[in-house]
This record gives C-alpha cells, sequence and structure tokens, in this order.
C-alpha cells in the first residue's frame, strides 16, 4: 500500500472511530487495572456554536506562564464571507479532498460559510472561558507568553488558493490583542508545507515538530498533494524548527525520526533540556520515540526506538494504547491522550504505556497539558474532519487527578567481565537488574545469545529477541546475574562472534516492569593488557596465524601446506608423523595444536582442524607468521 493510500485510510479511520466515543456520564470502568485510576474526573464545553449542527474544532492548547491557560481551534459558520473567491476546479483536484470538503479546509471557498480562529483565555485552571479575539480563515499551532503576546504557525497557508502562487511557505505570525489582529514576524520554508505541533521551552523559546513535505499545485513542486513519485519512501520528513528569540528567527530544519513518516509526532522537554520525540500509530504510523539533545550547533538525534509496550500489535498498524500527545508531570510521568482510545501513561520515558482505568475514551485530535495545581487537562473536539452540518462539532475538556501506584521501572545492564587479574576481557557476562539505581535480588534473567554467522558462512538474521538459544541465572545480593560461556573459549578464530541480550520478566504478584538490556556484538578471542602476542595461532578466514615465538618454537609449522597436500580432510597420527618426520615432535606439535583449539579429536582417532569462518571449500590455503605485536594496556 502506497503513501497516498494510507493518508487516506488514516482520515477515514479517524472518522468511523469517533463516532464511538462516549459522553462522561457513561465512561467504560472495565477492564480496570491496578495500576493508575483518574480520580475527579469531569468533562466540561468548553465552546459551542449558538447554532446547531455547529463546527468547531482542531484545538491548540497552551500555558501563558502566568497562571493562564490558552485555547485556539477553528469554527465554521454560516455569515457573510468579506473575502469568498471560488477556486478553480483544478485547484479543488490537486487539493485531493473529497467532494465539500473544501469547506472545512478552505477559508475563502463559499461566500456564506465563514471560516475563522478563535482564541479562548481561562483564568481560573480552565473552569470557564472568555473569548478574547477571532480572525479570518488561517489557523496553525499556537503559543503564548506571559505578556499575553500570542504566536501561530500558520500550517495551512499551502491551502489558501486565494494568495495565488505567494502561498508556498509558513507563514509566522503575532498578535497582542488576544487573537484578533496579527503580524507576519518571519517567513519559512519556501516551497514546503509544515503541518507543525509548536511548544514553547523553559527558556522562553519556541520548537516546531513539523512533517516537511514539498508544495502542491499551480506554482508547487507537484501538482497533486498527495501525489508520490515511483520509489519514494517516506511522502514527508519529519523535522524541528527552532526559534531563540520567540519566533522572530529560525534555526532548521534539523531532521528527526529517521526514515519514520509522522504527520501528527509530538514532543516532550525534559528535565535535562533534552527533548524526548514521540510517534504513535493514530495516523499508522511506527511506534517509536527518539532522544534528540539541544546543541550550540543544533538538534543532535540518538537512535529510534521502538515503543516496547503499548504501540501497535500484529497487522492493526493503528492499534495500541500509546498516546499522540502527551505531557510531563513535575514527579517525571509522562500522561496522553489518543483519540477514540483511553488515556494512558509511562514512567520510563515512554518505553511502556499503561492504562489509565476509569475515564472515557477521548474525542477526536486532543491536545494535553499537566496543569500547575497536579491535574490533567485533554482538550478535544465532538466529531471528526468533517463537513459543515455534518455533525454537531464542539470543544470540550476531560479533567482529572491521578491515583497511580504503577510497576517500578526496573533496569537492565549487560557487560562484558575482565579476568581476575583484570588482563583480558573474558566469556564471562554480568547483567545487573536495578530499580531506582538500587539493586534487585533474587530475580531470574534470561541470556539470549545468537552467533553472528550461520555454519554456512551467511549472516545470521534471527532477531535477537526471536532466539531460542536461552540460558537463566539468578540476580544476587548486588543485582548482578553471571553467565559463564565457557563454550567460547574453545576457538582459534578472530571472526568468532554472538549477539547477546538480557531480558527480565516479572512474575504476576511483582510489581515490577518487565525489561531488556542493550544488546552487543561479543568476539570471542580479545587483546589481552601488556601482552605482546595475545594468543600464540589464530585463524583468520582460510589463512592460519602463528606468532612470532610460536614459529620460533615450531618452525615446522611455517611449511604445513607444503607437507600436508589437503587440509580439508581429518588426518592419522601417522600422517602426522609422516608429515613431520619424528613421532616425538609430531606429538609435540599435535599437542600443542590441540591445546589451543586449532585441532580435535575424532571419535575414531583422527584429529580435525577447525573450521574458521568462511575459509571456503579448504580450511588452510596459507600460513602466516604473524610478528607484528600488540600494543595495549
Amino acid at each position: 500500500m502506497n503513501s497516498l493510500s494510507l493518508k487516506i485510510l488514516a482520515v477515514v479511520f479517524g472518522m468511523l472511530v469517533n463516532n464511538i466515543i462516549v459522553s462522561a456520564d457513561q465512561i467504560e470502568r472495565g477492564p480496570a487495572t491496578d495500576y493508575v485510576t483518574a480520580v475527579d474526573f469531569e468533562e466540561k464545553v468548553a465552546f459551542r456554536a449558538k447554532e446547531q449542527p455547529g463546527n468547531a474544532g482542531w484545538v491548540k492548547l497552551y500555558l501563558f506562564g502566568n497562571g493562564d491557560i490558552g485555547l485556539a481551534f477553528v469554527e465554521i459558520r454560516r455569515k457573510h464571507n468579506p473575502r469568498f473567491t471560488p477556486p478553480s476546479i483544478e485547484f479543488l483536484q490537486a487539493a485531493g479532498y473529497p467532494y465539500q470538503y473544501g469547506r472545512t479546509k478552505m477559508p475563502a471557498v463559499h461566500p456564506e460559510l465563514l471560516r475563522e480562529g478563535v482564541f479562548l483565555k481561562s483564568t481560573n485552571s480552565g473552569l470557564t472561558w472568555e473569548e478574547t479575539g477571532r480572525r479570518w480563515g488561517v489557523s496553525g499551532t499556537t503559543q503564548a507568553y506571559p505578556d499575553g503576546r500570542l504566536v501561530q504557525m500558520v500550517s495551512a497557508q499551502g491551502s489558501n488558493y486565494e494568495f495565488g502562487n505567494d502561498r508556498h511557505y509558513t507563514s509566522m505570525q503575532e498578535s497582542h490583542d488576544g487573537g484578533n489582529t496579527w503580524k507576519q514576524i518571519a517567513r519559512l520554508l519556501d516551497g514546503f508545507v509544515l503541518n507543525t505541533n509548536m511548544k514553547k521551552l523553559r527558556d522562553g523559546s519556541l520548537a516546531v515538530l513539523c512533517a516537511v513535505s514539498p508544495t502542491w499545485g499551480p506554482g508547487g513542486s507537484r501538482m497533486l498533494s498527495q501525489s508520490a513519485f515511483p520509489g519514494e519512501r517516506n511522502p514527508a520528513q519529519t523535522a524541528f524548527m527552532h526559534s531563540p528569540d520567540g519566533g522572530y528567527t529560525w534555526t532548521g530544519p534539523h531532521y528527526v525520526l529517521q526514515g519514520i513518516t509522522a504527520w501528527e509526532a509530538d514532543f516532550l522537554e525534559l528535565p535535562d533540556g533534552r527533548l524526548l520525540v514521540f510517534n504513535s500509530s493514530v495516523q499508522m504510523g511506527a511506534t517509536v520515540r527518539q532522544i534528540v539533545h539541544r546543541t550550540k550547533t543544533g538538534f543532535v538525534c540518538e537512535p529510534v526506538y521502538d515503543v516496547q509496550k503499548g504501540g501497535a500489535e500484529g497487522d492493526n498498524i493503528q492499534s495500541g494504547i500509546m498516546p499522540e500527545k502527551m505531557d510531563l508531570t513535575a514527579n517525571g510521568m509522562i500522561i496522553g491522550a489518543r483519540r477514540g482510545s483511553y488515556y494512558a501513561c509511562s514512567n520510563d520515558l515512554g518505553d511502556t504505556w499503561h492504562r489509565i482505568s476509569n475515564t472515557p475514551r477521548c474525542a477526536y485530535q486532543p491536545q494535553v497539558l499537566c496543569l500547575p495545581d497536579g491535574r490533567f487537562m485533554a482538550v478535544w473536539h465532538r466529531g471528526t474532519d468533517s463537513v459543515y452540518g455534518q455533525q454537531d462539532m464542539y470543544v470540550g475538556t476531560h479533567t482529572f487527578r491521578l491515583n497511580a501506584d504503577l510497576p517500578k521501572a526496573a533496569k537492565l545492564t549487560l557487560a562484558r567481565t575482565l579476568s581476575q587479574d583484570h588482563s583480558q576481557y573474558v566469556n564471562i557476562h554480568h547483567a545487573t537488574l536495578t530499580v531506582g539505581g538500587n539493586p534487585v535480588p533474587g530475580k531470574t534473567i534470561e541470556l539470549r545469545v545468537e552467533p553472528t554467522w550461520r555454519p554456512d558462512g551467511i549472516v545470521n538474521n534471527t532477531p535477537i529477541g526471536e532466539s531460542t538459544n536461552i540460558m537463566t541465572a539468578v540476580t544476587n545480593g548486588k543485582g548482578v546475574a553471571e553467565f559463564v560461556l565457557k563454550e567460547f573459549d574453545l576457538t582459534c578464530d578472530i571472526h568468532h562472534s554472538n549477539y547477546l541480550q538480557a531480558s527480565f520478566t516479572p512474575k504476576s504478584n511483582e510489581k515490577l516492569s518487565s525489561c531488556k538490556s542493550s544488546s552487543y556484538s561479543s568476539y570471542s578471542m580479545t587483546d589481552k593488557r601488556n601482552t605482546p602476542f595475545a594468543y600464540p595461532i589464530y585463524f583468520s578466514e582460510n589463512v592460519l596465524f602463528i606468532s612470532a615465538p610460536t614459529a620460533q618454537e615450531f618452525p615446522e609449522l611455517v611449511d604445513l601446506v607444503e607437507k600436508f597436500e589437503r587440509f580439508d580432510v581429518d588426518a592419522t597420527f601417522a600422517q602426522w608423523a609422516d608429515a613431520i618426520g619424528n613421532e616425538d615432535r609430531a606429538k609435540l606439535i599435535i599437542d600443542f595444536l590441540v591445546d589451543n583449539y586449532a585441532l580435535s579429536v575424532t571419535n575414531d582417532g583422527k584429529y580435525h582442524w577447525y573450521r574458521s569462518i568462511h575459509c571456503g571449500p579448504k580450511i588452510i590455503e596459507h600460513v602466516r607468521i604473524g610478528d607484528l605485536p600488540d600494543y595495549n594496556i
């Protein structure tokens, strides 16, 4: 299925799922959990049109920073449109909307339908709302400052056909009168459309997480808004824009969520200043998260991580409970909302999500905030991406507090161990289980081990989580489970390695979260501290290396290839003695090779060469003296 089909399905799904929303007096109580419950739950109507069916929605929620809460949304109502400009059918075709849908999306399309951005403010923590301003047509993501200044990034600029070709950019605007009049303060990314989510960071700067895609229609780079070129992987790239001065100057785009199409991603500012980026499956995207560091030169991304619990499951790419919008509580818990689904929270930076019981399903396209008084607020609209008159759309709020007793977030680390004399990393691995930095003893840890290479020399692509080679150990008083992998000592192949990962699964009566360690590749042979030749002999593919001291002790080994015609078959002691020319010397050399794992003895008394990775049909083609000593401390 191509990106165009996925995007259309996402809209249709949103329309369908929102029809099953229930009101606060129809709260679905089950299945409840013992972990987290909503208390003091309230549902209120923040705005409803005077004449029904109304059409109000697509809310934005923000804090001024002085205790006031702001709420912006779009209302469409029957009233003379002073800027009516009939669109051409060519433009409507390029927009890619269903018939009549343009009346919702395009401000100038109808002479008797007025589309306005509406701005409300609450000075009493959302108990009541006062309208402070209205503006014609455009809408976007909004933030506010303590002095009352509003800033808005207009994300629908490309749909304003009445602007002609001067619409292919994103406009940053400000208002000092509650949202009635606006002035453009920045013009961003000519030739691209930004589907935006803007937040104000603690230092007062603005960060916009946006899906960046090419403009469309006349003057754009593509004729149709949802066209996809052959071979195109992602219809939009996710990125940050950043403004250090409240919207006047910008840097970016700083790209994030590499390889993920995220139409409506969200992000949080962590206490240490890092940003935590999320994408839920609500728009059929991958349920992932990513830490982004703010540096002097921009935003630096860590890897993208799959969400372990609460994301999409199986073939249903829009399943799961991971929220689409979220906020961070004072104690570090993340709480969020998802259209058509239940509220959820996480105490491990979004890796595991728990449903909040005693709440109804959330309505469409929610926005969320953790209020200064400790309550959680979600603002949403009833209805969907509806055409005018389809259903009565209004803006409402859910507020509640949390009674939370979540499983403690456990952490599991895995590390290779040094020998007792600290001279060499050995094939022993320690898995350490902690909660809040404190060790957790008496817990069973599983270690999965998967070889890097298959026996036929092909890379092993079995995911480490699906490995069936599992061993267990129990954590001691320091929370450490020890895994001794002595079988990996029996190799003399420098390329022999394995992937390893530890995991912990609590019992049903244990209030701990499951967790996994990082995975890593571990080579069986390692360097040795202050030792010029850590190994006297080793294989590297079809080459047998002998160290310089070994070559002096056993010069016969240098000529092995010439003395043995074939190395891909087993040889008897008599054959070895004949090649070496002396039985006593042959036994000494054989014992040396067996002690260093180059040879093993078969059941019928023959000597079998170690078969190294990628050696090919002939086990040994060359013998080389390794005369370059190791230098390490």
